[in-house]
């Protein structure tokens, strides 16, 4: 598991209320084979969460979604996720660089 605080992971300065609808994620980035983690836990790849009735579930409010795969640099994305509406990010993992 991957802590939030290693990745300046987002903090609500005020709890939402209770019963608050949850919100979603579509994502539309390449390689659909990347990891992807929310709040620091692995979630699935890519290729779940692509399509509009294959969305990311998720509580309303901040969360961090960080996407990963190996000789390519992370993805790492601060996602304010609105209570019953599903938001789409589109995004392509840079390859890493060689040194």
């Amino acid at each position: 598991m991957i802590r939030l605080t290693d990745i300046g992971g987002a903090q609500l300065q005020y709890p939402l209320p209770t019963g608050v609808a949850p919100g979603g994620v579509q994502l539309d980035v390449q390689p659909w084979r990347a990891q992807v983690y929310v709040d620091g836990a692995y979630v699935g790849v890519v290729d779940d969460f692509k399509g509009y009735y294959r969305h990311l579930e998720l509580g309303a409010g901040p969360h961090v979604i960080m996407i990963v795969m190996p000789d390519y640099d992370p993805l790492i994305v601060d996602m304010l996720v609105s209570p019953g509406q599903v938001t789409t990010y589109r995004g392509t993992l840079n390859l890493a660089s060689r040194h």
